[in-house]
């Protein structure tokens, strides 16, 4: 298949951004670290960290080679592709191929040297798999100085402002949940499906019980959104802050039966978030 009939999907995690194949499935997502496979076979993995100092290419790759099984042929430096100049131009680079016991392909090894950032790409298999590489390199981005992110993994985008940071996940079958800080307050993001099996013999409502706890019913447009608070009372804040809890708190439930998917956000603090940018969150997640 040639690669302008490829469909193509955006992910952005943790600042990167970059398109991958739409049959491309994420089997590992860790911080600072993707793993696409294709037909239940790793295809792509890509890695990137804060560089600290000066950009040792050698001391990157050479941990990279020592990972590799040496009498398999290790890895080797490599040219690339006069094509792929034009989208190399950001960075300081080197390409490389690799061979361990039972995989080999190609890879890069990009600086970028505004955000002081590495970006470790390998890529699995020969030709056939090497093909999407250019593509991937002339869409692929570092947005992490920028006013706004986008964090979009397996079905869901979330556009969130920059300055949120990610601190945990997790991604099972059926429920995801995702974890921010943003200005003082803590934010998760869920995901659920399927939300025809979930609602099946519940409304929103009730099936949203045990994410609210201690929260106030505040809105209800069953059967698409469902909504709640808290605000706990002046006089019992210096106990709740003795006890590490949050003051303040607002979820909301929505379902998009078009998808059959529940997306959620909860959104907690010491004082209660602004209306107009608790509605923006919200706004900002979707489905994809």
């Amino acid at each position: 298949m040639q690669v302008r009939e490829q469909k193509w999907r955006r992910i952005g995690w943790d600042g990167i951004i970059l398109q991958v194949p739409h049959d491309w499935h994420p089997a590992a997502v860790h911080p600072e670290y993707l793993l696409f496979e294709d037909e239940h076979r790793p295809i792509c993995a890509i890695k990137w960290q804060q560089v600290k100092g000066s950009f040792n290419a050698n001391k990157m790759l050479n941990k990279l080679a020592n990972s590799l099984n040496p009498t398999a042929g290790g890895l080797r430096p490599l040219a690339m592709p006069a094509s792929w100049h034009p989208h190399l131009k950001p960075f300081i680079h080197q390409g490389f191929s690799w061979q361990d016991s039972d995989q080999s392909g190609i890879g890069l090894l990009l600086f970028n040297r505004n955000t002081q950032r590495s970006i470790l790409l390998q890529f699995y298999g020969q030709e056939k798999h090497c093909s999407f590489a250019q593509h991937l390199l002339a869409n692929l981005q570092d947005q992490q100085q920028q006013e706004h992110q986008l964090w979009s993994v397996f079905d869901i985008c979330i556009d969130l402002p920059g300055e949120a940071k990610r601190t945990e996940h997790e991604f099972l079958p059926g429920s995801y949940r995702l974890h921010f800080t943003l200005a003082g307050h803590l934010l998760t993001y869920y995901r659920f499906k399927p939300a025809a099996e979930l609602l099946r013999r519940q409304s929103l409502g009730d099936f949203g019980r045990t994410l609210v706890k201690g929260c106030t019913l505040e809105r209800v447009d069953e059967p698409l959104l469902v909504q709640w608070g808290r605000e706990v009372p002046p006089g019992l804040r210096v106990l709740e802050r003795l006890r590490k809890k949050p003051i303040c708190a607002s979820v909301r439930l929505w379902q998009i039966p078009e998808e059959n998917v529940i997306l959620g956000l909860k959104v907690e603090g010491k004082l209660k978030m602004p209306e107009q940018l608790f509605e923006t969150l919200c706004d900002g997640y979707c489905t994809c």
